[in-house]
């Protein structure tokens, strides 16, 4: 059953705030008023617990959405492709919904795309109309069926993700903001982080990542603008070593939070080719500068460390231009290789991957 627009949770705030004002303005009853503020205190003490539990159920870099009784989390990219995960009140994830999310374009005006399960990618993946891009950051309305009955959720202004990541790390969405997040062996993490006007940069905004230890637990690092690195840098307070597991970033600015949160982030090891390490999803790559024959390597390892041979290609953007290449796996050189442009210095540029296994795509 669809719900009247003022029973979410905008709808129990704007109620409550306004009887706390009321109270507040005009006499009334003292065993009324004590009566009312307690139920306004319960309803207010809900919302945080609803907010609290949508943090809670994001699991691929998106931002939450409550719909009516179910979590839409939703991952928008500039070029059009969108993932989202749906989530019913018992935390289970729901494969058999109908989705549809309406994205505000480039040209300002919103798009409705029709998203499908992908069985493949564990989520709801579909892409804009073609020759439309994704705003940098604007509303999203989400319609989900499920047996029959609708569900609908509204966030105001919701960031929309790169492409692809320029430095080899995770990309994820926290409302209005978006974030590059790297992860070092040596317990070193950088976050290029960007919001609604474009890369943030300097000392106002609070950036925390938390990456789980070898110890098993979630570990908070506050990370610093660090001009030189043109980045917001940190290290955990101990000696910590990271491994691959959830990763959760929480951007404040102006006084208002913002929260994502991933399942699963693989850590990128050192590179063993004297290349670049870069994180493609549940992939690690390392990417090493073209030979004197003018041709690109790339080493892929799985999340649990195993080399990826035959039966994937690895699709590379390079420099300002993102210049593509295609590069195939080669028996002989043990790695997937292909020709990219040879005025480019690929050790110095910015660079795009996109493994293509089994049908499915992983960007970094």
């Amino acid at each position: 059953m669809k719900k009247a627009p003022g029973d979410g949770v905008l709808g129990v705030m704007r109620r409550s705030t306004a009887l706390l004002c009321v109270l507040g303005l005009f006499g009334c009853d003292e065993d009324d008023a004590q009566q009312a503020l307690q139920q306004a205190s319960a309803d207010l003490q809900n919302v945080a617990a609803s907010a609290r539990s949508a943090l809670g159920l994001a699991r691929i870099g998106g931002t939450v959405v409550p719909s009516d009784g179910l979590m839409v989390e939703v991952l928008p990219r500039q070029d059009g492709y969108v993932e989202a995960l749906v989530v019913g009140p018992d935390g289970e994830v729901v494969e058999t919904a109908e989705v549809q999310v309406q994205l505000q374009g480039d040209d300002g005006n919103m798009h409705p795309t029709t998203l499908r399960w992908d069985p493949g990618e564990g989520r709801y993946v579909g892409r804009v109309e073609a020759g439309v891009e994704v705003a940098v950051a604007g509303p999203v309305d989400v319609a989900v069926t499920k047996d029959g009955e609708s569900h609908r959720g509204h966030a105001a202004k919701l960031a929309a993700a790169p492409a692809a990541a320029s430095h080899g790390g995770t990309v994820v969405v926290a409302g209005d903001f978006s974030a590059e997040v790297i992860a070092k062996p040596d317990g070193t993490v950088t976050a290029y982080v960007a919001g609604p006007e474009g890369e943030v940069r300097g000392a106002g905004p609070t950036v925390e990542v938390s990456l789980k230890g070898q110890d098993g637990a979630l570990h908070p690092v506050e990370l610093d603008w660090d001009a030189q690195a043109g980045a917001y840098v940190g290290r955990p307070a101990a000696e910590v070593s990271w491994q691959p597991g959830p990763m959760q970033l929480a951007v404040v600015v102006d006084g208002r939070r913002r929260d994502t949160r991933v399942e699963h982030v693989p850590l990128a090891p050192p590179p063993a080719h004297e290349g670049s390490v870069v994180v493609a999803g549940d992939y690690t790559v390392e990417v090493v500068p073209a030979d004197e024959e003018g041709q690109l390597k790339a080493y892929v390892l799985d999340d649990g460390g195993a080399p990826v041979q035959a039966g994937a290609e690895v699709h590379v953007v390079v420099g300002p231009e993102r210049r593509p290449a295609t590069l195939v796996w080669s028996a002989d050189a043990g790695a997937f290789v292909g020709d990219v442009d040879a005025r480019i210095d690929v050790a110095a540029a910015p660079v795009g991957v996109v493994v293509v296994r089994g049908g499915c795509s992983i960007e970094v």
